[in-house]
């Protein structure tokens, strides 16, 4: 059984539905965008979908022509969802897990032309908003990275908050993590490596935390496409730290760091300075790398060089590609 498209529909046409059930999802879903409307049937106050750039009813066409048009599209975008997930499936037990888990969840995929993706969600490759995912078409390339999979650990993770609740004793947080992992039919010791290394990140860095397990699972699925060897322990635990420091960084990076460098007013520089060298140090990551200078310029310099190394990917790739036995050690 495959994850779901945008397939729910708040109002009924004169055309006749399709007959089978995925052909429905997919007509209900044309209906959908052609109407502006997302919903389950008989659900009130949902999010309006902008139909984006549809292309509309060609000059000289009909509404029955267009909601056929679309059904076409949305049916061929759906069959393409369901090979993609039955060769990840085959290619990857990590990502079969991911993807099971998430449609034991009923997680809601919407697959959207690239053109429609790119006028909604400019600038970005997937993503999840209120536990429901987006991706454009060209994401289910079976070569490219793995943006479905990647995007539903984002919805997977936003129904287990307690692994994210500081208020909780860490001993706690870790067993809901192990529970989740296990339960996934992942290893749960990663769910303890996982937990241990979002200890203490503040709730606005809760997207960045998800995508420390992104990045891990997305090298466990890389080398399972190559044929390659689970790691070891010891390198799971190096790429956990180095994720972890990765993914504080790349926060910094875009955001309050990218504001400083930007910013044309002079008097703003210290309190964006402030503001990066503070979420900096939100993290345990950055506690242990902190910036030092005296003087404004001095910190950023400091700050920036931090930043810019952890940031980095290069000490990380030799995960992606190498044998589980050469791919520890000093980079």
């Amino acid at each position: 059984m495959s994850l779901r498209i945008d397939t729910s529909a708040s109002m009924q046409t004169g055309r006749t539905a399709p007959a089978s059930l995925a052909q429905q999802q997919a007509f209900n879903n044309a209906v959908s965008q052609s109407t502006g409307m997302r919903g389950a049937a008989g659900e009130t106050d949902k999010t309006v979908d902008d139909p984006g750039n549809s292309g509309g009813v060609e000059k000289g066409g009909s509404w029955a022509d267009f909601i056929e048009r679309m059904v076409k599209e949305a049916w061929a975008r759906q069959q393409k969802l369901e090979r993609y997930e039955a060769e990840v499936s085959k290619q990857s037990p990590t990502g079969a897990k991911i993807i099971a888990e998430a449609e034991r969840l009923g997680v809601r995929v919407h697959v959207l032309s690239d053109e429609d993706y790119e006028s909604r969600h400019p600038g970005t490759g997937g993503v999840t908003v209120n536990g429901e995912v987006y991706i454009p078409e060209s994401a289910l390339d079976t070569d490219g990275n793995p943006v479905l999979e990647h995007e539903l650990l984002h919805a997977i993770l936003g129904h287990s908050p307690e692994i994210f609740d500081n208020a909780l004793p860490l001993d706690e947080r870790i067993t809901h993590a192990r529970d989740l992992f296990e339960g996934m039919g992942l290893d749960a010791d990663d769910g303890e490596r996982f937990a241990r290394a979002i200890d203490g990140w503040p709730p606005e860095r809760n997207v960045d935390a998800d995508h420390i397990q992104a990045y891990v699972s997305g090298v466990d699925i890389a080398r399972e496409k190559a044929g390659l060897p689970p790691l070891t322990d010891a390198q799971r635990d190096e790429l956990y730290a180095g994720a972890a420091e990765r993914e504080a960084a790349l926060g910094i990076q875009r955001g309050p760091l990218a504001d400083y460098d930007k910013t044309e007013w002079p008097m703003l520089r210290p309190l964006l300075l402030a503001r990066a060298e503070a979420q900096w140090a939100a993290t345990p990551q950055g506690r242990a790398h902190p910036p030092s200078g005296d003087t404004m310029e001095e910190r950023a310099a400091s700050l920036s060089a931090i930043i810019e190394k952890f940031a980095s990917e290069d000490r990380l790739l030799k995960f992606k590609s190498q044998p589980a036995q050469t791919a520890q050690g000093p980079d």
